[in-house]
């Protein structure tokens, strides 16, 4: 789906980047039984391999779809994505970390093994939109970056994402 930026700007007000391009990291989770990708150890290790994710899940997809593997599956919601690595059709897919102790990752009872050492800074900003027809907009969206600013230029931003999993 193609977004029309310019039509979006007559309606809303775009807030500085909360998150930068490649800020947020994603972790490649596959089955504990798949030895041969759990030794992987850098990025070009998994190029031969597949993985699933959706276009509904766009910076996954963008970002995945970057890195030239063997087969990039469509599918629609997280817990099929989840059944696929499971049944072994696919070999990993992304998720955030997790803060378990082994950074396992557990879905409907099954456990994911996060590969220790890759992971990827997915594709994309995050703003705050605000909407150009309520009061004070332009007060609020000048407030909101100056905050922002103020918060990553001080390390509280990155400080409460690290202290919330993120």
């Amino acid at each position: 789906m193609n977004i029309d930026l310019d039509n979006i700007k007559i309606h809303v007000l775009i807030s500085a980047p909360l998150i930068r391009d490649a800020e947020f990291d994603a972790y490649f989770y596959t089955l504990p039984s798949n030895k041969l990708l759990l030794l992987a150890n850098i990025l070009s290790d998994i190029k031969h391999l597949t993985a699933v994710s959706g276009p509904g899940w766009k910076v996954d997809w963008n970002t995945l779809s970057t890195l030239s593997l063997s087969r990039l599956n469509r599918n629609v919601t997280w817990l099929s994505m989840v059944r696929m690595v499971n049944a072994k059709r696919v070999d990993f897919l992304l998720a955030p970390f997790e803060s378990s102790d082994d950074l396992s990752l557990m879905v409907e009872g099954l456990i994911f093994t996060s590969i220790l050492g890759i992971r990827i800074g997915l594709k994309g900003n995050r703003h705050f939109a605000i909407s150009r027809h309520r009061p004070n907009s332009k007060k609020i969206h000048d407030g909101l970056n100056k905050d922002i600013g103020i918060l990553r230029e001080n390390g509280t931003r990155q400080k409460a994402y690290q202290q919330s999993g993120f």
